[in-house]
């Protein structure tokens, strides 16, 4: 189960992160003044990390029916899910002031 973050550092002014996921739950994280700003940051990260996963996982659904046991995909589409699989462990996700992801870019979705 993913849950929601909302992470706010006191000693380095950031802003609080809501992070919400589709279950709409949500734990507070609040770091100590006197918290090192890698932990801060490594926190970020995963944020970062899991909402790219389920971004990905939802692109990937989108596109089951292409491998449909009624259906051949041609190389593009394979080619296409085979790099959204492999993001998680290529990309290098950051969150923006706003908490978009950045640092990265989607593979580029094949015609139907």
């Amino acid at each position: 189960m993913t849950i929601a973050l909302r992470i706010y550092n006191k000693a380095y002014n950031k802003l609080p992160l809501e992070y919400w996921n589709e279950g709409n739950q949500k734990t507070d994280i609040v770091f100590a003044e006197d918290d090192d700003q890698s932990l801060y940051d490594s926190a970020i990260d995963l944020v970062a990390l899991d909402l790219l996963r389920g971004e990905r996982n939802r692109k990937l659904a989108e596109t089951d029916w292409w491998c449909a046991s009624d259906r051949t995909p041609n190389k593009a589409q394979l080619d296409y899910r085979t790099a959204l699989r492999n993001l998680p462990s290529t990309a290098k996700p950051k969150l923006d002031e706003t908490g978009n992801l950045t640092g990265f870019e989607w593979p580029t979705k094949p015609s139907e």
